[in-house]
């Protein structure tokens, strides 16, 4: 991971720590007042979409593609639903079980 990476996390201790390292995070982990409510709320829409088990494949990659999400952070609950997603492949597993998945789907070039 390096500065300027967009991270897919939903761990509360995960995504106020990750900001401190200089990476951006696809929704805020506390209110931002620069960001619109509209675009906020799309945001969070977008990862829930990342995460949730039961949507498909080609929604999950199209919310991480629309973000440029570079990585997830998985806690070991949320990491089975990352398995077999195309485009995305497990890399380290940290703490407390979490799991780093690369992505290698989105806008950049």
């Amino acid at each position: 991971m390096k500065r300027g990476d967009v991270v897919a996390a939903t761990a509360k201790l995960l995504n106020h720590l990750i900001p401190a390292y200089g990476m951006s995070l696809v929704s805020p982990a506390w209110p931002d007042p620069a960001l619109a409510e509209r675009e906020a709320a799309a945001r969070w829409s977008a990862l829930r979409t990342v995460f949730a088990p039961t949507a498909a494949p080609r929604s999950r990659v199209q919310a991480l593609a629309s973000y440029d999400v570079r990585w997830i952070l998985a806690t070991p609950a949320q990491a089975k639903t990352f398995d077999r997603l195309p485009g995305v492949g497990e890399v380290e597993h940290g703490p407390q079980g979490t799991v780093l998945f690369r992505v290698e789907t989105g806008r950049r070039s």
